[in-house]
């Protein structure tokens, strides 16, 4: 999905391989797509992913840019690991005022990036952003047959192919949920760009909101919904940390969402958990992923809806196996009744990196 930015990655390790890396990019694409005398003769194929936020930082110090782990991951967030969009960054400027440049300005990059993306990586390329702004709305994810019913995508064949297409290509991620099977596999949304684009620039149409509007919603309830979400789908990305965080990086795990829909026949509540890991060593590690600009403190309610959820849990699953809460947080949690009583593992910002 990359490929063109990524000849960008090498500068600041190997500054004489742009132009050889850039080339054999683009012979990667034509080998894989042609379909004349090159046909079936691919020898191998490199899947170019965004980097990490360890990677970024790195990327960020590479330019002089020097942010704090709160901001590098605001940046993230909004701009997922891509190094063409990071490298928007100029020093002595804050994540925000970087993303309102990029974003919200006139002449920004990524103002109108989403219209050629898409259409430059896909043909067809209306019915991939349609499964994309659909996901987009539904933040805990789709079943394969929610998508179908919701848009119309062609055939099943053709459905299939767009689904794994943008897999591929790093907008989506799929994941069978705990204790189900493949056919009841979750579709989400993973691109932070293509999130941030939906729920903020698209909103604003041909509209210029001036300088510092991104400075101006920092407050506001609906930034806070869409960091939520947005530092979930990042904490999803970094599982291995979480894993070497937690001790059990050598463990073997499947990490996984669970979801529980309530039926008028059964008393007991839905309930969700967007990240749980299972652990061989007869252990699960239910994650709650929250944002936050200082410590995080679990209230009454909050911790209310904890015990539910882990009730819940252990009820409809039936699992024997010793269940942690752990709370991936960007400071910590308070150290609370509620934190004492619930709260088994507390993992921050520096795990993520």
């Amino acid at each position: 999905m990359w490929v063109g930015f990524w000849p960008d990655i090498n500068i600041y390790k190997q500054p004489k391989s742009q132009f050889s890396t850039c080339f054999w990019l683009d012979i990667i694409i034509i080998f894989v797509r042609a379909k004349g005398g090159l046909h079936n003769r691919l020898t191998r194929q490199i899947r170019l992913l965004p980097f990490t936020l360890r990677e970024s930082e790195m990327l960020l110090k590479s330019r002089s840019v020097d942010l704090t782990p709160l901001q590098i991951v605001e940046l993230y967030m909004a701009m997922g690991g891509i190094p063409h969009y990071l490298k928007q960054t100029e020093p002595g400027l804050s994540a925000t005022q970087i993303i309102d440049r990029a974003c919200f300005s006139s002449q920004g990059l990524l103002r109108e990036e989403f219209n050629k993306l898409y259409v430059s990586l896909f043909d067809e390329s209306e019915r991939h952003e349609k499964i994309v702004e659909m996901l987009a709305k539904k933040r805990h994810g789709l079943t394969r047959g929610e998508i179908l019913q919701s848009i119309s995508l062609g055939t099943g064949g053709s459905a299939s192919r767009r689904l794994e297409e943008l897999e591929e290509s790093g907008f989506i991620l799929s994941r069978i949920p705990f204790g189900k099977k493949t056919n009841d596999m979750l579709y989400r949304l993973s691109d932070e760009y293509s999130l941030f684009y939906l729920d903020w620039i698209k909103k604003l149409g041909k509209r210029s909101p001036g300088d510092g509007y991104w400075l101006s919603q920092q407050n506001s309830p609906r930034r806070r919904a869409w960091a939520g979400y947005a530092f979930e789908s990042l904490c999803l990305k970094h599982a291995q940390r979480l894993k070497a965080a937690l001790g059990i990086a050598g463990v073997e795990t499947t990490e996984a969402p669970w979801r529980y829909q309530s039926t008028e026949k059964s008393p007991i509540p839905g309930a969700q958990i967007d990240l749980l890991i299972d652990r061989r060593d007869n252990t699960i590690n239910v994650c709650e992923m929250k944002f936050s600009e200082s410590e995080f403190t679990i209230d009454k309610k909050y911790a209310g809806d904890l015990r539910r959820k882990l009730q819940v849990f252990r009820q409809v699953t039936g699992t024997r196996k010793n269940v942690f809460l752990t709370m991936v947080t960007t400071f910590g949690v308070t150290n609370n009744a509620y934190a004492k009583e619930l709260v088994a593992n507390s993992l921050t910002l520096e795990d993520l990196f």
